[in-house]
């Protein structure tokens, strides 16, 4: 008889802690038979912008609202599980790539996926940066700032706009002319356009090349300066004022001593109101004071010049020396 009454009180005990724990609120955020349940996931992949799409690995993934950083598998894909479903920004960066981010609404949603195209970064593949000294008669000297760069797009579309040199200290900012024959953005600055009256002024100043893309996008891609300008002048001997010279003849000069390493390069145009380059050599060891020249031209009235090229290639011309090919 005690042991039915105890049954019986325990039995009671259970059905009431049990009628308890049925009308108790589901707070707990996993509990499958929460209605209200404020967890779910993001995936998706990363892929590059152009053709053929391919995807990226290691790139950064961070949902910044729980603070969660991973990273992209070899097949560009991720996932973020757990995540509470407060609307927030999902950011991707990659190195080489220009950052991207999606705004995440969850609305009904119970679980979020999606496809992200990064558009790589363009790189700077070559770059010449020299300054460019040209002596002419009665102390006559033009100078400027020679600029050559070949810039890469990557991934397959070419959404560069245009290629800039920038100088924020003299306020210059120059569209690069591209020159599809060669595959360069090239082109030239003179004292007017950087508002100087010396080049002098600008040894060691940085100047940024700089690449606009389709979506107005500015990048960074170089940063040079001028190390040198060749101030000093080649001093021509013979062949010089309207000298008549018979094939094949020798070109001679001073030596040049300027206290650093450099080469020279020879350079024979036609002499006429439009000249036309007809030989050129290379170069040549700065020790040398002489060249032998036995190419067939047409004509008979040149003129010619020496150039002095530094490590930096920067450079300095001579003044002309004109001659006559006799028979």
């Amino acid at each position: 008889m005690k042991k039915n009454r105890l049954i019986l009180f325990f039995t009671v005990i259970l059905l009431f802690i049990t009628s308890i724990s049925c009308d108790a609120p589901r707070e707990n955020p996993v509990d499958p038979n929460n209605t209200e349940n404020r967890l779910s996931s993001i995936s998706g992949v990363v892929k590059s912008h152009g053709y053929p799409f391919t995807p990226i690995s290691n790139a950064d993934v961070f949902w910044k609202n729980n603070n969660i950083l991973i990273q992209t598998d070899e097949d560009g894909k991720y996932s973020i599980p757990n995540v509470i479903k407060k609307n927030g920004w999902l950011t991707f960066e990659c190195v080489g790539y220009s950052a991207d981010s999606v705004f995440i609404n969850w609305k009904e949603n119970g679980a979020v996926a999606n496809e992200i195209f990064l558009n790589s970064k363009p790189q700077l593949d070559s770059l010449e940066f020299f300054s460019v000294v040209e002596n002419r008669f009665q102390f006559n000297q033009k100078y400027s700032i020679r600029i050559r760069a070949r810039v890469t797009d990557y991934e397959g579309v070419n959404d560069i706009v245009n290629v800039l040199i920038e100088n924020e200290e003299l306020a210059l900012l120059k569209v690069l002319t591209y020159d599809h024959t060669q595959d360069f953005y090239e082109g030239t600055l003179t004292l007017n356009e950087l508002k100087i009256t010396s080049l002098n002024e600008i040894i060691g100043k940085n100047f940024k090349v700089l690449v606009k893309d389709l979506e107005d996008k500015v990048f960074t891609v170089g940063i040079t300066n001028i190390k040198r300008i060749i101030n000093e002048e080649v001093e021509l001997i013979l062949p010089i004022n309207n000298g008549t010279v018979t094939k094949p003849f020798k070109l001679s000069w001073k030596r040049f001593t300027p206290g650093y390493s450099f080469k020279y390069k020879v350079e024979i145009f036609t002499n006429e109101t439009s000249p036309s380059l007809v030989y050129s050599k290379y170069d040549i060891a700065k020790d040398s004071i002489s060249l032998l020249v036995n190419s067939e031209f047409e004509g008979s009235n040149y003129f010619w010049v020496i150039w002095a090229i530094d490590e930096f290639e920067n450079q300095s011309r001579s003044k002309p020396g004109s001659f006559i090919i006799g028979n």
